[in-house]
């Protein structure tokens, strides 16, 4: 908690904090977002085909861009750890 009584990683306010498992948690949000993009286009009368390659596409854009930014923070952060005067 901060001085304030907040939790520091809360998504509105704070410092932002990593979720405990950064990489299952974004595949599974990702996974969600695309199942819905999914049977968003299926309703709208989209082929299925075109449907899954789009879902799919965008499952693994937003799950890569998100991996890339998680590895590049625990880097930066294992790398300012290694600087720190003992």
């Amino acid at each position: 908690m901060s001085e304030n009584g907040r939790r520091g990683d809360s998504i509105f306010g704070g410092e932002p904090g990593m979720p405990a498992r950064p990489f299952r948690t974004s595949a599974l949000f990702y996974g969600a977002l695309a199942a819905i993009g999914f049977f968003f286009l299926l309703a709208s009368g989209q082929s299925a085909d075109r449907a899954a390659i789009g879902a799919g596409f965008a499952f693994v854009l937003g799950t890569g861009w998100t991996w890339l930014r998680f590895s590049r923070a625990k880097r930066e952060e294992r790398r300012r750890e290694g600087r720190k005067p003992s």
